[in-house]
């Protein structure tokens, strides 16, 4: 199963890949073509090479990963060989007899199919340059690669400020379309020690950064967003954020319970169902995108991210203006 499960999360990181690439080259026959302007080529084609430049890093950790499996590998299978040589030299010294030593060589060689199976498998993985050769082209929508081999956080020093995704930059303050800038969780007593910074990001701030810091010494978990609201029966360090909307010609938010395909982390799409389990000393990178809304039927002017904890109640929150 292992062996199974890791060549599907590289066929599906490489697939992702080729996607992403074909998204890309699509992109620039539209602006050949005179379909899309330049600015808003300029916005889309950023924001391709952000996905781009981090599934490439998922695939290159995930590589390394299999090399440091690929030598524990070769190190049991030299065990294994060494074992299986000790058995003929136990009966040449009368410490076994032979039908124990036949039956003892069939377990080794069993064992050792297994190892030499999952060394080649390993190889392949590792190889590979694309999903062809794992099988085949993976085609899922581009928020459903959501099973490659990272899970988006990456470790951040004690003192360092969560990095930012991709290429982006932040806007400056002068760009205007920030109503509420830094949210931060407070900290109640017993209560895992976190915080979420949020910002707009991209090269006209068209997309919402969220940063979730754990700084406590366990896992925080954290919802993309709740996938039934916040309730008791979650463990205590766990958080989400709630989407809220105000729509063109009203003067009110109100709750949007489900938002598919606005939520990603590392280049991958969020599955709300399941949490992210953020380890110590880790900050969880995760990208909103406010123009998927229209395709839901939503004319946004402004979206509201209510970030709360299990019980329910507000640990902060963040307010954004869509521009246009």
């Amino acid at each position: 199963m292992e062996t199974t499960d890791a060549g599907y999360s590289f066929r599906l990181t490489l697939s992702f890949l080729e996607h992403i690439r074909e998204l890309m080259a699509e992109t620039e026959r539209a602006l050949a073509a005179g379909t899309v302007g330049q600015n808003r080529y300029d916005s889309v084609i950023e924001y391709y090479a952000g996905h781009l430049r981090r599934a490439e890093g998922h695939l290159q950790a995930a590589r390394e990963a299999e090399r440091l499996k690929l030598v524990s590998l070769e190190h049991e299978l030299r065990a294994a060989l060494s074992r299986q040589v000790e058995l003929s030299d136990a009966v040449a010294r009368g410490e076994m007899d032979r039908a124990e030593a036949n039956e003892q060589n069939r377990h080794y060689n069993h064992e050792l199919s297994e190892l030499d199976a999952r060394i080649s498998a390993a190889d392949r993985n590792i190889a590979a340059a694309s999903a062809k050769e794992l099988g085949g082209y993976i085609d899922l929508p581009l928020d459903r690669y959501t099973a490659a081999p990272s899970t988006g956080a990456v470790p951040i020093k004690a003192a360092q400020r969560p990095s930012r995704i991709g290429p982006f930059v932040a806007v400056g303050v002068a760009l205007a379309i920030i109503v509420m800038g830094l949210a931060v969780l407070g900290i109640l007593a017993g209560e895992t020690k976190v915080e979420i910074h949020a910002e707009p990001t991209g090269v006209n701030g068209e997309f919402i950064e969220i940063a979730f810091r754990n700084e406590s010494a366990k896992y925080a978990f954290f919802f993309t967003p709740w996938p039934e609201g916040p309730r008791a029966g979650h463990r205590a360090s766990t958080y989400g954020v709630e989407l809220y909307v105000m729509e063109r010609g009203s003067d009110a938010f109100r709750f949007l319970p489900d938002s598919p395909g606005c939520w990603s982390s590392g280049g991958m799409g969020i599955v709300r169902e399941e949490p992210s389990a953020v380890e110590s000393g880790i900050a969880l990178a995760i990208v909103m995108d406010p123009s998927c809304l229209a395709s839901l039927g939503i004319d946004a002017t402004r979206i509201r991210l209510l970030f709360t904890r299990r019980n329910g109640t507000e640990a902060g929150r963040y307010e954004y203006t869509v521009s246009g």
